[in-house]
């Protein structure tokens, strides 16, 4: 929060204000800066901390959220998910740490400290999102394969925007596959790659899916809202931060 205060200065031996010194003066509490997600991560989240009473909104057109039934000196910048850890871990940067996925997290070979209670919030009414990211065989895989197993699918290229989760996977089934990072949609690329067999995707309700013909052959591993911590980060930031934790911890329905 910044003001400014012009201090005006009269001098008696001179008429007048003939010598205005005028002071420019920046009041400030350093607020801690921590990042949200956008998209559904975001809705959610932001329904959360209502829940727990801990209202955020910003200005139209504005990615600066605030408390506004909170006295908590938290400020959150709204950004894609798959930055969060990106700019937490940027040297140049001021902010403080950020909530993202926990399947970000580990594609980038970064560090959660804590798991956001999200499902603690959630009604009958609600439908969190509960995201999970998987191996899904494409039509091209089914045709030639009568049991689609996993070591059915080495020497055959897999489209997914999680590469190393993808490498990890196959090592641990002992298959060697052709990888291709793709960002965004990958479940159609069967149609003009008949290589394709597979995808390691995200997904949450299934519908894209359906639509492409895509099944589902293993859960690789659940996504979850997590936090992420600037290394740097002060004493007063973290002890702002575990307040908030506690905060949501004890909160509920």
């Amino acid at each position: 929060m910044k003001c400014q205060i012009l201090l005006y200065k009269y001098d008696p031996d001179l008429s007048g204000f003939n010598q205005l010194i005028i002071k420019n003066k920046i009041m400030s509490e350093k607020l801690t800066q921590l990042y949200l997600p956008k998209g559904e991560w975001f809705d959610s989240i932001s329904k959360a901390f209502s829940r727990a009473n801990l209202e955020i909104s910003a200005p139209p057109r504005c990615y600066e959220y605030k408390f506004t039934s909170s006295k908590l000196p938290i400020i959150f910048q709204a950004i894609r998910s798959k930055e969060v850890c990106l700019d937490v871990n940027d040297p140049e940067t001021s902010v403080n740490g950020g909530f993202t996925g926990s399947d970000i997290v580990i594609e980038q070979y970064s560090t959660a400290l804590w798991t956001f209670p999200l499902y603690n919030f959630e009604s009958e009414k609600d439908n969190f999102p509960k995201p999970k990211i998987i191996l899904g065989s494409t039509p091209n895989f089914r045709a030639n394969t009568k049991d689609q197993k996993i070591q059915d699918l080495n020497s055959k290229t897999i489209y997914t925007s999680y590469p190393t989760i993808t490498k990890r996977f196959f090592e641990e089934n002992n298959t060697q596959v052709n990888i291709i990072e793709r960002q965004g949609t990958i479940e159609g690329r069967w149609r003009t790659n008949f290589n394709n067999w597979a995808i390691v995707d995200i997904v949450n309700s299934g519908e894209t899916l359906k639509a492409n013909q895509i099944e589902i052959m293993e859960e690789i591993l659940p996504a979850k809202i997590v936090y992420v911590e600037n290394s740097n980060i002060t004493n007063q930031d973290k002890l702002r931060v575990n307040d908030l934790q506690e905060l949501l911890y004890k909160a509920k329905i």
